[in-house]
């Protein structure tokens, strides 16, 4: 059978990129915790705003059980002398698409989006590749975990928990289900010039969106009073997963960044008693008496952003969690351009807030710390405290800035984590290629 053009430079694509696909397998994830490990003379970062210079941090089974100035090696342990590097907290990434999209062009390798607009049942986990390239890179600056968050729609789905060393996506898993996300419909309107649509047409469309909101959610909350009285007779996935929403269990993550969106997106989530964490922010400032009334916390996505709006200043973006800060609003910072590949650069926007009004231990905390706390899981991580999972990464110098890079070690529960990757790979390449005259 004849092969069209189309079929045939797929084909070519996917052969190319067979090389590429095979260096992650050679990592092996990292062996459990066998022995104890003393990490000696580090200056840590505790993630919630301390720093400890020349200490040790002993960790046994996983988790941190002391952090004193000198502790005695136990029998048997394994020891690191730091020498004086700093030790963090392994970073997490909020808001992202790791393990859901590896390449743009490759429709198969392409899993961040469900068809339709309203999928609540929809959860992160089931599709994530745990073999994914963008992992490595990943974690090679830092970020140990990541929310994984379906696309798209009104009702994208559920995000969920993984740590970015596992075997396959079980074995990543911490939370499956972190919360559902709810894209708020935009009510900005654009002139004919540059929409394909009238004003009236956008403001037609904007009321269905709100219409077809406000049917999903009172359906799930019919389905709900009857799952509390044992009347369900059919189960239907959609409003089943939209029970620990209506009951409080979960937050409910509306993205937003104009304020009236958000002013909208707050009344919403008060009227339907649910408990809201902003996505986006980028005009949340501006709302401020609304998030702090309600306890509403932040997940700031524009730290390198450009200003939301053609007539704010050109720092509007990058001073925006030190406004947070001042104002007393809970937030944590993610960093989402594309969501995959170039989250890595997570520590960089923490970066580039501390030029923009935070201190360099504000900022750690907003992708450590504070992160943990928005996603439920900060008394197991997201510091560096005694009682916590061993979860951290030794570097030579400020993990918020380029120079202070590479990080030389990275443990996930105790587990030590291979640091290879395809990035350094090459790198190693082609500083041996020989001068060409």
């Amino acid at each position: 059978m004849k092969m069209t053009t189309k079929a045939v430079t797929l084909i070519a694509l996917l052969c190319s990129l067979l090389p590429w696909s095979a260096s992650s397998h050679t990592q092996l994830p990292g062996v459990q915790q066998q022995q104890s490990l003393l990490i000696q003379d580090g200056n840590i970062h505790t993630g919630d705003g301390e720093v400890l210079k020349a200490y040790d941090l002993l960790i046994e089974g996983g988790m941190i059980t002391a952090l004193e100035p000198q502790i005695p090696a136990p029998k048997g342990a394994k020891v690191i002398n730091a020498n004086g590097q700093s030790i963090y907290p392994t970073l997490i990434a909020l808001d992202t698409t790791l393990g859901l999209l590896e390449i743009d062009a490759v429709r198969a390798s392409d899993d961040i989006a469900e068809v339709g607009s309203i999928n609540p049942n929809v959860t992160g986990y089931v599709a994530f590749n745990a073999d994914s390239e963008l992992n490595t890179t990943t974690r090679s600056n830092g970020i140990g975990y990541a929310q994984v968050v379906p696309q798209r729609g009104l009702l994208s789905g559920g995000s969920s928990l993984m740590q970015l060393d596992g075997w396959d996506n079980l074995d990543a898993l911490v939370i499956d289900r972190v919360g559902i996300h709810l894209r708020w419909p935009t009510i900005k309107i654009r002139d004919q010039a540059r929409s394909s649509q009238s004003p009236e047409e956008q403001r037609e469309k904007y009321q269905e969106k709100l219409a077809q909101l406000q049917t999903a959610f009172d359906q799930a909350r019919r389905y709900f009073k009857s799952f509390r009285v044992d009347q369900v007779q059919a189960v239907d996935q959609r409003w089943q997963a939209m029970t620990q929403i209506l009951n409080g269990a979960q937050p409910l993550f509306i993205h937003a960044d104009d304020a009236r969106d958000i002013a909208q997106a707050i009344a919403f989530a008060q009227r339907e008693k649910v408990r809201m964490v902003l996505v986006g922010g980028a005009e949340a400032d501006q709302v401020a008496v609304q998030l702090l009334r309600f306890n509403i916390p932040v997940i700031y996505t524009h730290s390198v952003g450009q200003p939301f709006k053609e007539d704010a200043s050109y720092d509007s973006a990058y001073g925006g969690p030190a406004r947070l800060q001042s104002l007393g609003i809970k937030y944590a910072i993610a960093y989402h351009n594309e969501g995959n590949w170039d989250v890595r650069n997570l520590p960089f926007a923490a970066g580039q807030a501390v030029a923009y009004g935070l201190t360099p231990e504000q900022a750690l905390q907003a992708v450590t710390l504070s992160a943990a706390e928005i996603l439920g899981v900060d008394d197991k991580l997201g510091s560096l405290r005694p009682g916590k999972q061993a979860s951290l990464i030794i570097a030579p110098g400020d993990i918020l800035d380029y120079s202070g890079h590479p990080i030389t070690t990275m443990l996930i529960d105790g587990r030590e984590v291979d640091l290879n990757n395809r990035q350094t790979q090459l790198y190693n390449k082609y500083k041996q290629r020989p001068a060409t005259h």
